[in-house]
């Protein structure tokens, strides 16, 4: 039976916003990463970008391991970063 100690309790994960921005060239952009878990016991890497404004694009990448998706998710920021996407953190709060 569970119990009502912090071990137990569901944590909402932080979700990654970056966004790119360069007014001489008209770039406008957003990326948004995270990690979530599925239905059938994997882990899922939540990918969305595009112009900001728009609906985006999204991609969604299965791993059977928490661990797998977080390695993954590292990477795309990094990759992000190195595009000249600035680093801002949007968290979802459960309280």
């Amino acid at each position: 039976m569970p119990t009502s100690s912090s071990k137990n309790r569901y944590v909402v994960p932080k979700m990654t916003f970056r966004t790119r921005t360069d007014p001489t060239r008209n770039v406008d952009r957003f990326y948004v990463v995270d990690i979530t878990p599925t239905l059938f016991g994997e882990w899922a890497l939540v990918r969305e970008w595009g112009r900001r404004g728009s609906a985006g694009t999204m991609r969604l990448s299965s791993y059977a391991r928490r661990d797998d998706a977080q390695i993954a998710e590292r990477g795309t920021i990094k990759r992000r970063l190195q595009r000249g996407y600035t680093a801002r953190h949007a968290c979802l709060s459960t309280d």
